[in-house]
């Protein structure tokens, strides 16, 4: 399993475009994404791809994003762009960490 943690459409951003073409190729049991709460981002009017948004989880938000739990033996991709997590660096570090515990 690999556990995306990263924008994804609707949220405006080539991050998760990149993330949302990524998982479009792997088979749907293989993958899920940990996306930031809509209302914390920009979005756009489309529509969201019901068949790929049932592995997306967007619960990530500021100022202390918590992860979800994480299935041991999931690899954590961590897709990101400069600012994506705030003026703060510590927002982005702390969730790092998150991720290091649920996965020990």
């Amino acid at each position: 399993m690999i556990s995306f943690v990263s924008t994804f459409p609707p949220i405006i951003c080539g991050i998760g475009t990149y993330t949302k073409y990524l998982v479009e190729n792997i088979p749907q049991d293989k993958w899920r994404v940990i996306s930031f709460d809509l209302n914390n981002f920009s979005t756009s009017e489309d529509k969201r791809d019901n068949r790929l948004n049932r592995n997306v989880s967007y619960c990530l938000s500021f100022p202390q994003p918590c992860l979800p739990e994480i299935p041991r033996g999931t690899l954590v991709w961590f897709q990101h762009a400069f600012g994506m997590w705030g003026d703060k660096n510590d927002y982005f570090l702390e969730t790092l960490k998150q991720a290091k515990k649920l996965l020990l």
